[in-house]
């Protein structure tokens, strides 16, 4: 990360990796320090999967964990779950009830057995808008190595 003179985030450089892991199968990054790409950014989310250092408190007295911290390396999905369960219980240890299903609408449940649709084979596709790939910075950070 890249911080301005205040100290707020302004970019992330990255830097090209050309080995993850060692002979010996051991995590082990090279890096090639000639290929980096900057890019401007007002905020960065770390989300690198590492263990638990040591010294962190336990879940008690109003502490409480969630994601990598809470139960070692996992998934996006896995952490966004954690989070999730660790509001539930500080809702409870705030005297709610602990259940914080949210509801955006009454919708019915769809039908488990999809079934058949009639004319749907000779139906045409609808186009779906895409920008080029000349406008997309993915490209262009791939052009750019």
């Amino acid at each position: 990360m890249i911080r301005d003179e205040r100290g707020a985030v302004s970019s992330v450089e990255f830097r090209r990796c050309v080995r993850v892991f060692d002979d010996q199968g051991k995590f082990s990054p090279v890096f090639d320090e000639q290929e980096r790409v900057t890019i401007s950014a007002d905020s960065v989310i770390l989300a690198i999967g590492q263990a638990v250092a040591k010294g962190i408190p336990l879940e008690e007295n109003g502490v409480f964990l969630a994601g990598d911290i809470a139960g070692g390396q996992m998934s996006v999905v896995h952490a966004v779950a954690s989070g999730r369960a660790a509001a539930e219980r500080i809702d409870k240890f705030l005297g709610g009830d602990g259940d914080l299903s949210v509801r955006l609408g009454s919708y019915p449940l769809p039908n488990p057995r999809i079934g058949r649709e009639e004319g749907f084979v000779p139906r045409p596709r609808v186009p779906f808008p895409c920008a080029s790939a000349a406008d997309t910075v993915f490209v262009d950070l791939l052009l750019n190595q």
